[in-house]
C-alpha cells in the first residue's frame, strides 16, 4: 500500500472516529484512532490526543454511572 492510500485510509478513520465521539460511542471512537495510528505512514498528533480524549470521557461516564448507583444505594 503506497503512503498516499495509508494517509487516506487514516484520515478516513479518524473522520469515523470523530463521527463516533461526537454520538458518545467511545469504546467504537478509540478504536477507529487506533486503527488509524496503526495506518498512518507518519504519527499523526490529533490521532493520539483524540484516542485519549475518548479514554477519559469513557471513564468519566464510568465513573458517573458508578456515581448515580451509590447514590440511589444511599438513598
Amino acid at each position: 500500500m503506497s503512503l498516499q492510500e495509508r494517509t487516506k485510509i487514516a484520515a478516513s478513520l479518524k473522520a469515523k472516529g470523530n463521527a463516533a465521539y461526537q454520538q458518545r460511542k467511545f469504546a467504537t471512537a478509540i478504536d477507529y484512532y487506533t486503527r488509524a495510528i496503526a495506518v498512518t505512514p507518519k504519527p499523526e498528533p490529533v490521532f493520539f490526543s483524540n484516542r485519549a480524549a475518548c479514554m477519559c470521557f469513557r471513564s468519566f461516564c464510568r465513573y458517573m454511572r458508578a456515581e448515580r448507583a451509590a447514590q440511589v444505594t444511599l438513598t
